[in-house]
């Protein structure tokens, strides 16, 4: 997948968190971590602010 594949898969997530969908968002985190970890630690944090 391209970088702009794991940007898209990051908003994705993103967005899972948003509508309080944070299963949903670390379904994603699991497969953005293998595509691009930088991208992946950015959804990682906006799932651990979801739970404070």
């Amino acid at each position: 997948m391209s970088c702009c594949g794991a940007r898209a898969l990051e908003y994705l997530g993103e967005a899972y968190v948003e509508m309080g969908k944070v299963d949903a968002a670390r379904e994603i985190l699991g497969r953005l971590r293998a595509l691009d970890p930088g991208e992946a630690g950015e959804l990682a944090k906006a799932i651990d602010h979801a739970g404070k």
